[in-house]
This record gives C-alpha cells, structure tokens and sequence, in this order.
C-alpha cells in the first residue's frame, strides 16, 4: 500500500525507514518487497499450486493466466489441477480483485468439449468466486487439429 508522506523533486530514496519514491512532487511510501516466500518483481520458474501455497490471504489484485488445456499440445507430461488452482487464487485474491482466465476448448467430433465452461463452474461452485463475464470471441482460421484426424 502507498502512503504519501511529504514533497519532494522526482527520485527514489531510502530512509533510515524504508524506500521511498517521488511522482510528480508527491513522495509516497513504497510497500514492503515482499508477499509471502516471494520477492516482488521477480519471475520464479515454480509449479502454480505450490507458488500460490506460498503468498499469503487476500495478496493479489488482479491475476491473468492461460493454463495448459484439453491436451491441445504436448505438456510432456505435466498435469495441472485446474479445481486447486482455483482454490488457491480464491484465497489470494483481494476483495473485488478481478482473475481472468484465457482458454480455449478443443473440439472433437465436431464439437467443442466445454472445458472452459466447466471450470468457470468449478470455480465459482467450489472456489467461491462469482463470475463477472464470460467472453467468447470468433477466432478466424481452421479450426480443431489443424488437419489432424481425432480418432474418437
């Protein structure tokens, strides 16, 4: 949270307190460089469940992702829970922060598989959230495999 404190010319100064900086004459505290495990503005190459284990409640104003799906490409693998995720940004969220989620159903048998739906619905059943939007938007160009033939 930013406090202002006082006015000064546009720097970045600390304190025998605590970093300070100076926007348009107007000093403002900076915040603690910290949430939870985490140093702020740094990128960490972590799984997702345990990453959002380590922040603390009520920590995130908005958060946007585009998780891996309807196995559309090869995750080698890799497997994400989609419903404990959901739990977890939940818990993180600040009161009216906004989650936005990006996906896209993959179709078979000439018809989409409504996994993005379906988690929506997870979310806001299990997770507690309450969906603001949906947006669905026509996405120009082949659609399904690219070519591939689904055997189911």
């Amino acid at each position: 949270m930013t406090e202002k404190i006082g006015n000064f010319k546009n720097e970045i100064f600390e304190t025998s307190e605590s970093k300070r900086c100076c926007f348009k004459n107007e000093v403002f505290k900076i915040s603690e460089s910290k949430r939870g495990d985490f140093e702020l503005n740094d990128i960490y190459a972590i799984d997702a469940l345990e990453g959002l284990k380590g922040l603390p409640d009520n920590c995130i104003d908005l958060m946007v992702t585009s998780p891996p799906y309807d196995n559309l490409r090869d995750y080698k693998g890799f497997s994400l829970d989609l419903s404990a995720i959901g739990k977890e940004v939940f818990r993180v969220m600040k009161d009216g922060g906004i989650a936005v989620m990006v996906m896209q159903d993959q179709t078979k048998n000439f018809g989409k598989t409504l996994t993005t739906f379906k988690t929506a619905i997870d979310w806001c059943e299990k997770a507690k959230f309450k969906l603001f939007e949906t947006l669905i938007y026509r996405k120009y160009g082949a659609e399904g495999h690219g070519g591939i033939k689904d055997s189911e």
